[in-house]
C-alpha cells in the first residue's frame, strides 16, 4: 500500500424505524445506538487513488469503542485512534483529521455518500439489520485530494 494516512468515516447503507404509541402504555426507555454499535470489527478497506494507480484491497480488524461524551464513537485500528465519530440514530459524521508524515500535511475528511428521505447527508451508518458499517472517506496530500478509500466493515 501507498505510504498515506488512511482513516476511517462511515456511510448510511440503509436504514428503518417504526414505532407505535398506546396512550395506555409506559414510554420505552431510551436505547443508546452505540450500545449496538460497539465491538469488534473485521474491515476491508479499498482505497482508490485518482493518480491512475491500481486499486488497492487491505483487510484488517476494526474497533469500535463509545466515547465520553454522549453522543461518540472512537474507531481503533492496531490500539491506535483511527477515527471520531459523531453518532445521530443509526448513522453518523466524522471528524476531519490531520497528520504530517516526511513534511507532507495528510487529511482525511468524511465523504456525503447517503442521503436520509428528509435530504440529510452522513458519512457513514450502522445496518442493525446486517450488523454492518459501511462509509467512505477522502484523503488530502498538502491541500490536494490523492484518494477516496470505501469502507466495510462486519461485526465479529
Amino acid at each position: 500500500m501507498k505510504n498515506t494516512f488512511i482513516l476511517l468515516a462511515i456511510t448510511l447503507f440503509t436504514f428503518s424505524f417504526s414505532s407505535c404509541s398506546d396512550d395506555e402504555s409506559t414510554p420505552e426507555p431510551t436505547v443508546d445506538i452505540r450500545d449496538q454499535i460497539v465491538g469488534t470489527y473485521t474491515s476491508v478497506a479499498t482505497i482508490l487513488y485518482l493518480d491512475g494507480s491500481p486499486a488497492e484491497s487491505e483487510s484488517g480488524t476494526i474497533k469500535i469503542e463509545k466515547g465520553t461524551v454522549t453522543d461518540k464513537i472512537i474507531f481503533f485500528e492496531d490500539g491506535e485512534i483511527i477515527a471520531n465519530g459523531t453518532v445521530g440514530g443509526v448513522v453518523f459524521d466524522l471528524e476531519d483529521m490531520s497528520k504530517t508524515e516526511d513534511g507532507v500535511l495528510y487529511e482525511s475528511k468524511g465523504v456525503d455518500e447517503y442521503t436520509l428521505t428528509d435530504g440529510t447527508k452522513y458519512h457513514g451508518g450502522y445496518n442493525k439489520d446486517t450488523n454492518e458499517i459501511i462509509f467512505n472517506i477522502d484523503i488530502y496530500a498538502d491541500g490536494t485530494r490523492i484518494a477516496k478509500i470505501e469502507y466495510v466493515l462486519t461485526k465479529i
